[in-house]
């Protein structure tokens, strides 16, 4: 049996493996990623949906790496629009607090310097009158409100597209494949993987090796090398909730807990508000499943209520509640808030171009320019055997061109002639971009796509292109990483969805 050969391949489909898949695949080598479960499952899909430059990482004089993401959120917001939008959020300041108003405004004009002036609206001080017409806010003992920009983007989209965006340009994109062995040739990596579908194994050979397993990253990292200095990493456990929406527009808050903390509470899906997030040391060692505690859930409950006493929330009104670890360099600090944000690539040479590339750490907003560094270092070693060069830096995401389309009002015209609304075409192109004419293709293609699965709104086109195109397999594949219909089913209804599901793999 012939061993297919690659030049890299990544493991880890969180958005640091899928960037650094795209990153390699843009450079001309031939590259294969695997993820064992499905892209964005873990940390990715569990963060608190932010594009930011980490204005509170001022403080720490992390200046770099805010300078860093900033400059990244400005090439998402253009490359990735459908996906990465600009949010304008709020600071509250209290005459307890242990920073000022003065304080917080240095800040935040200080990180409208980092951004530079072209990137976003900068930030300003709301006037009295603004700051009282925040009805929602509590007004007691209310000293100002600073309100700065921001990027929101729904996070386990821009994993599945960023993967996407690697298999147009020629990876080849595997989720539920896992890597089972791993031996080191002379010049190369030998590579035992069990495709969780077929509950098959196969072997392929890489000439580079890149562990982007996220938490899992130290784990795999004992499996392929034998150094035994290797950073640290601490586990930081977050928790979210979605409720029913409560702000009165589309802005949002950071609030500043009197324990040092940060909380945002931020518009979601036009008819949610996301609350979160909670730091707390998590110890175990499963990250698939990661369990919120009664602490943690009550923490977010009481802050959220002392700084929203008019719109005072309990758990029955939590739509949908989630847990989240992320993956942080330690370098000894008791603080949690105050732990670096950096990433930390360790590097190990196999052969004279070949090797073995580790990421420790990241943040979502980083991912990309992290995958140029690590593939700059593949370059250093290795040449590339595909003629072809792509530039991430300027180059739209999957669904990230212009959302219109030559044929889009032929398209659209056929689509109401067959009964299908107007707001079919809008939630298809807030959701996927560009991409929405596929769907709609698909739904036109035959009366049976055309059929309402599980919800309102939610046709078996839809469905079809979650499966076929997106590389969907299981439910909460659907409804959670594609969609966010998760928030709005109950149990006849997922069952529905997981028949159709099952009918759609079965052919």
């Amino acid at each position: 049996m012939t061993i297919q050969s690659f030049q890299v391949t990544v493991i880890g489909g969180g958005i640091n493996g899928v960037g650094i898949a795209r990153e390699s695949i843009s450079k001309g080598f031939s590259t294969l990623l695997i993820e064992k479960d499905d892209f964005a499952h873990a940390t990715s899909g569990n963060s608190s949906k932010l594009i930011h430059g980490g204005i509170r990482y001022l403080e720490n004089a992390e200046f770099k790496l805010v300078q860093e993401s900033l400059k990244e959120r400005k090439i998402l917001l253009n490359t990735a629009p459908h996906l990465v939008t600009p949010l304008r959020l709020n600071i509250p300041v209290y005459g307890t607090d242990k920073r000022p108003p003065w304080m917080v405004w240095s800040g935040c004009k200080m990180y409208d310097l980092f951004a530079g002036p072209d990137n976003m609206k900068p930030s300003r001080k709301l006037s009295d009158d603004e700051t009282h017409r925040i009805s929602v806010l509590n007004q007691d003992d209310l000293k100002g409100v600073v309100q700065y920009s921001d990027g929101q983007t729904r996070d386990a989209r821009l994993t599945v597209e960023t993967a996407l965006s690697a298999q147009e340009y020629g990876a080849d994109i595997r989720n539920y494949h896992e890597l089972i062995k791993v031996e080191s040739k002379e010049n190369s990596y030998l590579l035992t993987i069990l495709d969780k579908r077929l509950n098959k194994e196969y072997q392929i050979s890489t000439k580079y090796l890149i562990n982007a397993a996220g938490p899992w990253v130290p784990a795999l990292d004992k499996k392929i090398t034998k150094k035994q200095k290797r950073p640290g990493l601490k586990y930081v456990r977050g928790i979210h909730f979605v409720v029913p929406k409560i702000q009165e527009d589309d802005t949002g808050f950071l609030i500043l807990p009197s324990d040092g903390r940060v909380v945002f509470v931020l518009p979601w899906i036009q008819d949610f508000t996301l609350i979160g997030t909670t730091e707390s040391n998590f110890s175990g060692d499963d990250f698939d499943v990661i369990p919120s505690s009664q602490e943690e859930e009550d923490y977010l409950l009481e802050t959220f209520n002392q700084f929203f006493p008019s719109k005072k929330i309990s758990m029955d009104d939590v739509v949908y509640k989630y847990s989240g670890v992320r993956s942080l360099v330690d370098h000894g600090e008791d603080n949690m808030s105050a732990i670096s944000r950096e990433y930390v690539v360790e590097q190990e040479d196999l052969g004279s171009d070949s090797g073995y590339l580790a990421v420790f750490g990241g943040k979502i907003t980083t991912y990309r320019s992290l995958a140029v560094k690590m593939i700059d270092k593949v370059l250093s070693k290795l040449e590339p055997e595909i003629n072809k060069h792509h530039n991430t830096e300027i180059e739209p995401l999957f669904g990230g061109y212009d959302i219109n389309h030559p044929q889009q009002d032929e398209i659209k015209q056929q689509l109401s002639d067959l009964k299908l609304e107007p707001s079919f075409v809008d939630r298809w192109q807030m959701y996927y971009g560009s991409r929405w004419i596929e769907i709609a293709n698909i739904a036109l293609s035959n009366p049976d796509h055309r059929k309402t699965i599980g919800i309102e709104g939610y046709l078996k086109a839809e469905l079809i292109y979650n499966v076929i195109h997106e590389k969907a397999h299981k439910l909460e594949d659907v409804i959670l990483r594609r969609t966010k219909l998760i928030y709005h089913l109950d149990q006849n209804q997922r069952d529905q969805i997981q028949q159709e599901i099952n009918s759609i793999l079965s052919k």
